[in-house]
């Protein structure tokens, strides 16, 4: 319990007087948790086409030891801010996409959703039309960064790219292509395991002949578990099938389903939808209304 003390007493004095940034002159006091993490922007290329939309990496890299938080539901922390107001104003900014985080569960079943060593968030970046030239990007980060206690900081990373009528050669692809491997899958195609809404729990069960070891649930953004543990993590004991049952808070269930096999393989999707199965209900009451 003292450690989520520490962290609830540390979030509550996050906001700060100044900042750091990596790549840019440090601010006089970017807080204690500064020491323990750098950020910088992973781009595509150092040019990009006017009127167009690419995707940029916000990637921070973390101390040993020391671990940040995942957006969505956690026990004692809270997750970096992304702020990018100080860029050009004829960038435009989109939805944040997260990594699968880890689930860590300490002493009195507190649970977190952490990133250690580092964590890269992907950004959409729309460019305006008929835009040339140099422009500057400008990223501004509060954090929580913790260990045994928390400690709150603020990180950050500015960028020059020139904007023209194509974009130029590729120099972070690679890094970016590691930073989408590292997103939780979209629900399309098969999947190990069906779920499905009853009332306000969520029900995830693996398919038939699907010989799962463990099925975990991460409450997203906008979703509330009642807890964390355990009921929202399972595992097979005794040739048992795990089976999730997760009480909401929240009206609607998002968030991560992760599922690892038999053999220890591990997958991870990004649950943010209606069951198929009412999908399809909600078409063929559509059809039904159409016709008459």
């Amino acid at each position: 319990m003292a450690r989520t003390l520490g962290c609830i007493l540390a979030a509550s004095t996050l906001a700060l007087t100044s900042g750091a940034s990596h790549g840019v002159a440090a601010e006089p006091d970017p807080g204690p948790g500064a020491k323990h993490v750098a950020c910088d922007l992973i781009l595509p290329s150092r040019q990009l086409a006017a009127g167009t939309t690419t995707i940029i990496g916000v990637r921070f890299r973390i101390a040993d030891e020391w671990h940040l938080y995942w957006n969505g539901q956690n026990d004692s922390g809270a997750a970096p801010t992304l702020d990018f107001s100080g860029s050009d104003p004829r960038l435009t900014f989109g939805a944040a996409r997260w990594p699968v985080p880890t689930r860590h569960v300490a002493e009195g079943d507190i649970v977190d959703h952490i990133y250690e060593r580092e964590c890269v968030i992907l950004v959409p970046l729309t460019v305006a039309k008929g835009v040339e030239g140099d422009v500057a990007i400008s990223l501004r980060s509060e954090i929580l960064v913790c260990r045994e206690a928390c400690l709150p900081g603020r990180v950050g990373a500015t960028a020059t790219v020139r904007l023209g009528a194509e974009a130029g050669e590729p120099t972070g692809a690679a890094a970016l292509a590691k930073a989408e491997a590292a997103l939780p899958r979209e629900m399309k195609g098969p999947m190990p395991f069906d779920w499905r809404m009853e009332g306000s729990s969520l029900i995830v069960e693996a398919k038939a002949g699907q010989r799962l070891r463990r099925l975990t649930f991460m409450p997203g953004p906008g979703c509330e578990a009642t807890t964390l543990q355990p009921g929202c993590e399972s595992r097979s004991e005794g040739g048992s099938v795990p089976r999730l049952e997760v009480a909401l808070a929240s009206k609607q269930a998002k968030g991560i389903i992760q599922c690892e096999d038999e053999s220890g393989g591990v997958t991870s999707w990004n649950l943010d939808g209606t069951p198929p199965a009412a999908a399809s209900s909600t078409s063929g009451a559509s059809r039904e209304s159409g016709s008459r």
